[in-house]
């Protein structure tokens, strides 16, 4: 939805896509949050700036340094994280053992899924302010409100 600008119903309806399950282990994975931003050199409104600049460019000072992925807060949906892997991966089936580092137990989950029409109200599109930042700036907590599971909006 971020992505492509889809903030009308009728728009989001018409996306149809392959949805995955993966199994990810994050215990290894350094998290970068808006409170240790500076020990990674980048700034905390760098980590969900419409400019993908500086996390790119942290992205691949970390990979140099063999850093396989991080933990990092979401620019789309404020109050969630995600996982972003370095390098390559390969899908693997999902109930098996990784033989590699590189292998990552996938499961397709949905294919021509839609996604819910209640996330509109809970997608930080470009170019608007990031709850989750703005509240940390202003030391007030801020939690992730979970979207309604219906495919439409009643």
């Amino acid at each position: 939805m971020r992505n492509h600008d889809l903030r009308a119903e009728e728009r989001v309806r018409g996306v149809r896509t392959r949805t995955w399950a993966l199994e990810i282990p994050v215990d290894d994975l350094p998290e970068i949050t808006f409170e240790n931003a500076a020990d990674f050199r980048i700034t905390p409104a760098a980590l969900v700036d419409d400019d993908q600049r500086a996390c790119r460019d942290l992205a691949v000072r970390l990979r140099g340094d063999g850093v396989p992925g991080i933990v990092v807060p979401s620019a789309a949906l404020p109050g969630t994280q995600n996982v972003v892997l370095f390098g390559p991966r390969v899908a693997a089936p999902y109930q098996t053992e990784p033989v590699s580092t590189l292998d990552v137990p996938t499961s397709i989950t949905a294919e021509g899924a839609r996604p819910l029409e209640s996330l509109l109200s809970i997608v930080r599109f470009r170019g608007e302010p990031h709850r989750a930042l703005d509240a940390w700036l202003d030391d007030t907590p801020f939690a992730f409100t979970e979207p309604d599971w219906s495919l439409s909006v009643a």
